[in-house]
């Protein structure tokens, strides 16, 4: 049986099992990357046959384009190659042998093979080695990933780290607990707002007092015109658990949450394989300006207020930011009426 890979189904890093030698893809834009540390992924393979007595198997992914690899694997085993991702491997037990998580870079950058513009894939290349002597017994391309592209863009592209608490979208993140995804795409933050959650309340003089407010702040995420395919994948990373972006435009590297949803715009008057999106992303923590109006010395939290009757007994306690309403018998309205009136423990 020969080696096979799998890609997670919503990772922006596939590989394709039958290798594609073509520069151009109609359907899929390249993904931009300004250097090989922008990629954490992940891919599973099932093991090859082959006598373990005699070779052994070492897997490389290798910058290639078109027809050819940009170097060759080293002729010796025991040599590290000269480019080359950094991560660990895992056996399972359900649905592949093998899982690869890739979670660092070491070698020659981006700029030893490539100019900016220029388009790429990785091809997972396997190597058999002889056990007696450490040379090359039988060399295999296995798969070609997706296509990249070199960018200088800063401003409009933004790196994106992400992961969840539990296997999910496809992903394995239980075997290796502390494994993130990370990806640059073409997307940026622009737009900043400062929306507040506020409390207040009107006094019986009809003034008001403010009770708290904390800020936070907006942004608005657009993205470059891309396929549906890719909309989808960018939609599920801004569903997980953790999401850090990391954008010159906005100067930003936070962590966010998705506030509203990921609108596709589609062009109504032409049909296009294309669009852009947008959504509003909000700053996971509150800014740090953050009022409560609590007077309570030495305390940065509000206490309870206790109501008590004619004869001092305690008939009811309110809590910071609860209402209580009493029957006011002292007070009469114009009309001979008794009113009612609001103690608001700020």
């Amino acid at each position: 049986m020969a080696l096979s890979v799998f890609s997670p189904t919503y990772s922006f890093f596939t590989f394709n099992n039958e290798p594609e030698w073509n520069c151009v893809d109609d359907d899929l834009e390249p993904l931009p990357i300004q250097s090989f540390a922008d990629l954490n992924f992940q891919y599973f393979w099932d093991n090859d046959t082959f006598n373990p007595l005699v070779v052994y198997q070492r897997l490389f992914i290798i910058p290639c384009d078109c027809n050819n690899l940009k170097f060759e694997p080293p002729a010796d085993g025991t040599q590290q190659a000269e480019f080359r991702f950094t991560g660990n491997t895992s056996t399972l037990t359900d649905n592949y042998d093998n899982i690869t998580v890739i979670t660092g870079f070491a070698g020659n950058n981006i700029d030893t093979y490539y100019n900016f513009g220029e388009c790429f894939r990785f091809c997972l290349v396997q190597v058999l080695y002889y056990i007696a002597d450490n040379t090359i017994a039988e060399q295999n391309t296995i798969a070609c990933s997706n296509l990249f592209t070199y960018t200088d863009s800063d401003c409009y592209t933004s790196l994106l780290t992400y992961r969840n608490n539990e296997d999910s979208m496809s992903f394995d993140y239980e075997t290796f607990n502390t494994f993130t995804n990370k990806v640059r795409l073409p997307l940026y933050l622009t737009r900043p707002q400062l929306p507040s959650e506020k409390e207040d309340y009107r006094k019986s003089d009809l003034t008001y007092q403010n009770l708290s407010e904390v800020l936070r702040k907006e942004y608005i995420l657009k993205t470059d015109y891309l396929s549906d395919y890719t909309h989808e994948k960018i939609k599920i990373a801004l569903a997980s658990d953790s999401l850090t972006i990391n954008n010159e435009n906005a100067r930003v590297n936070d962590d966010f949450l998705a506030r509203t949803d990921y609108t596709i715009e589609w062009n109504e008057e032409v049909e296009l394989k294309q669009a852009q999106a947008t959504c509003t992303l909000v700053l996971s923590e509150a800014l740090a300006y953050r009022n409560s109006n609590c007077i309570t010395t030495g305390s940065n939290e509000c206490e309870n207020v206790e109501i008590v009757n004619e004869e001092n007994e305690v008939i009811e306690t309110v809590a910071p930011g609860d209402t209580y309403e009493v029957l006011v018998i002292s007070g009469i309205r114009d009309t001979g009426a008794p009113y009612t009136n609001q103690i608001i423990n700020p």
